[in-house]
């Protein structure tokens, strides 16, 4: 009488390829069971737990290593990006914020007689004023100097509420 296949050999062996902790356990699984059994296939279980093991080890490889190599990047990103886009980037966002501080509070305060009269030299606002109504804004600036980086809205006929020119200084490392 022919010996039959072990089905978990065969399926270890198979599966140490695509799925090594599957491949571990129906290998585990086809060594034990061919033997008992009297079945083919118990190289081929081996072969299959040597695979998977070998697998696994460049698996766990691959992702230590993609780990450091991603921490590496994350750590060292400020160091990648183009201090144009930083600088246009960090303009950007202070100028936001400086806007929507006139907006909202400087000329609602100050009303539109007052916004005529300080036409000429604007509003300056400053990254260290910013701070004071966005707390957590310096955690995006920690290289920028708080009394130097400033924002200065001038406002412009007819002086409506987003009638106004930017003039944006920053002093960033």
């Amino acid at each position: 009488m022919k010996k039959r296949w072990n089905g978990f050999a065969v399926a270890g062996f198979v599966m140490s390829f695509t799925n090594c902790l599957l491949g571990l356990i129906f290998s585990c699984i086809g060594i034990s069971s061919s033997s008992k059994y009297d079945e083919k296939g118990k190289g081929l279980a081996i072969a299959g737990l040597v695979i998977s093991i070998l697998n696994m080890i460049v698996t766990i490889i691959a992702i230590i290593t993609l780990s450091v190599l991603l921490v590496g990047f994350v750590t060292n990103i400020d160091s990648i990006i183009p201090n144009d886009v930083k600088d246009k980037t960090q303009r950007v966002i202070i100028e936001t914020y400086a806007k929507d501080q006139y907006e909202e509070k400087i000329y609602a305060k100050e009303g539109i007689k007052k916004i005529q009269k300080n036409a000429k030299d604007g509003y300056t606002i400053t990254l260290e004023d910013l701070e004071k109504n966005q707390p957590g804004i310096k955690d995006l600036y920690k290289s920028c100097d708080s009394k130097k980086t400033k924002v200065t809205i001038i406002p412009d006929k007819p002086y409506g509420k987003t009638d106004y020119s930017v003039k944006t200084v920053l002093s960033c490392n």
